[in-house]
């Protein structure tokens, strides 16, 4: 059986978006299956090497990537970036044999599902569904109008959505059946040596940075009895690296004792693992609708998490009981999530542990491949 992953926005982006497919593509290959991944033509050579060491076959074959705000300036770059997407696409199967199965890889906006929309790409495609910003503008909503006849003729697509609460909104803009699938992440349950919490991985510090309140934030950690380590996606933060960039809140974090930094691992289970908890800052109007991969992977390795409230991942953490709350910019909300977690940490790691057993029940990337492959088979 020949499957395609279909991925324009594959790229070294610091983790999950190439870990995501590079998981699939492995599973895949190791039970037998004809795997291609087709990605952007100007995919960075780090990403290419970590699918062809692994004997992966990459296709560069599209010219824009999802990241990319041209689509959506108006409805003619948006219907002519379709149109150049449909033709990338249509030369690669004219050069190659005819997939099974199609998979569109996440993370998918509305250039990717109109594109697929109007070719057919395999015998049979799945579409990963993102409640993105961009799915849901008035001009998004207007294709899903004009075009409503199109997406019920295409029986052959299966749209999936990896939660209950993204099925609910997209059925209100699309004629189509949703499935949810198991999510993808691919993180194991990795046990604590120990029951103390000591060091704290600290994920998101670049989406706040330039925030006013982030010096308080970076004051606060100071103070707390604990070690905490540093995300440095960007590689901006090392002094040795680029010392004349550093504003006052960057030299505060290299002078402090108590804070270090590392960059990104590509084993992201044993990371998280290696931490007693998982701090992540973010602002939660982006994360409304959309689930947090980093979240759902500490979920996975059995760390609990301070996380900022009222949001999708914020939910799924108050749901398994595995987390605390702050408000995203407020100090003080910020200290007393941490003194909750460090007073009541016995409790919070064992139904964390519970909450990954849980997990590992009905999501991962292992039970994704295995619910594709069932359904194509079913067909």
């Amino acid at each position: 059986m020949k499957i395609i992953l279909l991925d324009p926005g594959l790229k070294h982006i610091q983790g999950h978006n190439y870990a995501t497919d590079l998981h699939i593509a492995k599973y895949l290959k190791k039970n037998n299956f004809n795997i291609e991944i087709l990605c952007l033509k100007t995919i960075d050579k780090e990403t290419e090497e970590k699918f062809l060491k692994n004997r992966i076959k990459i296709k560069k074959i599209f010219d824009i990537s999802p990241y990319s705000d041209v689509p959506y300036k108006n409805k003619d770059t948006f219907i002519k970036s379709v149109q150049i997407t449909v033709n990338n696409i249509e030369l690669y199967l004219k050069n190659n044999s005819f997939p099974d199965v199609a998979i569109w890889a996440p993370c998918n906006f509305p250039l990717q599902v109109f594109s697929n929309l109007f070719l057919k790409v395999a015998k049979h495609p799945f579409m990963i569904l993102e409640a993105t910003f961009n799915s849901f503008s008035d001009n998004t909503i207007d294709m899903y109008n004009q075009f409503a006849k199109k997406f019920e003729q295409r029986k052959d697509i299966t749209y999936l959505v990896v939660e209950d609460g993204i099925k609910e909104i997209f059925t209100r803009f699309l004629p189509v059946e949703i499935e949810v699938s198991p999510f993808l992440s691919f993180s194991k349950y990795i046990k604590k040596k120990n029951k103390l919490l000591k060091k704290v991985g600290v994920f998101g510090l670049n989406k706040i940075l330039k925030e006013n309140f982030s010096s308080g934030f970076l004051e606060l950690l100071q103070q707390i009895n604990l070690k905490f380590e540093f995300h440095d996606p960007q590689n901006n933060f090392e002094a040795q690296k680029q010392p004349e960039h550093l504003n006052r809140n960057i030299k505060k974090i290299v002078k402090t004792p108590n804070f270090s930094f590392f960059t990104f691992a590509e084993d992201l289970n044993n990371k998280i693992a290696s931490f007693d908890s998982i701090l992540y800052f973010f602002n939660p109007i982006y994360y409304q609708l959309i689930p947090s991969g980093l979240v759902s992977e500490t979920i996975a390795t059995g760390r609990p998490i301070i996380l900022p409230k009222k949001n999708n991942p914020a939910n799924s953490v108050e749901k398994k009981k595995c987390g605390v709350f702050y408000q995203w910019n407020d100090r003080e909300s910020l200290r007393i999530a941490i003194e909750n977690l460090i007073e009541n940490y016995q409790n919070i790691n064992e139904r964390t542990i519970i909450a990954s057993r849980s997990w590992h029940k009905s999501e991962g990337i292992n039970k994704f491949c295995k619910f594709i492959i069932n359904k194509f088979n079913g067909f």
